[in-house]
């Protein structure tokens, strides 16, 4: 459940601060903030290719959190798959 902190409080500690870009490093922590770029590095790719195959095994939140995060990742002004 670390993707809820992420979703709820660093929108507001982006906008506080002066940042130009945030790097998301983790899948379900992808947070956007206006004038703020966002870059997500997505190391694991399973999931949103296998989505079905792969879902069952996910706790409820974690499930709702990669579903969500698929859709964040289309609006990521980069998006860096090392794998």
């Amino acid at each position: 459940m670390a993707w809820i902190p992420d979703r709820f409080l660093l929108p507001s500690k982006l906008g506080g601060d002066r940042v130009d870009v945030f790097h998301a490093t983790e899948l379900t922590s992808i947070i956007f903030r206006k004038g703020v770029r966002t870059v997500a590095t997505i190391h694991d790719l399973i999931p949103l290719v296998f989505w079905e195959e792969v879902s069952k095994d996910y706790p409820w939140d974690y499930s709702f959190a990669v579903r969500d995060a698929y859709r964040r990742v289309r609006r990521c002004d980069m998006v860096i798959t090392p794998s």
